[in-house]
């Protein structure tokens, strides 16, 4: 495991790189009792979320590029206490 700067947002120790089946992530290294875990990319870059300067709808937090089996999307900071997405439009 390969530990990082970044600490966990729920309990404050840090995250490590770790492999999973669709490329590597971010888990907090105090798994199992903290289950936080973020996005590495395909690079396993930085663990930090990525800004749109947008804001939620529903409740008015920052939205965050995340990524799913579909592809990227939007998704609320605050997630899960609220579940809004938006889907991101290509460019053409």
């Amino acid at each position: 495991m390969q530990p990082s700067d970044y600490p966990c947002p729920v309990c404050g120790r840090p995250l490590v790189l770790r492999e999973g089946r669709r490329g590597p992530f971010w888990a907090c290294s105090a798994f199992p009792q903290c289950r936080t875990f973020r996005d590495a990319g395909a690079d396993g870059g930085s663990a930090q979320p990525e800004e749109t300067g947008m804001r939620c709808d529903a409740c008015g937090a920052p939205m965050l590029v995340k990524r799913g089996p579909r592809g990227p999307f939007l998704g609320c900071s605050t997630y899960p206490r609220c579940r809004r997405t938006k889907r991101m439009i290509a460019d053409s």
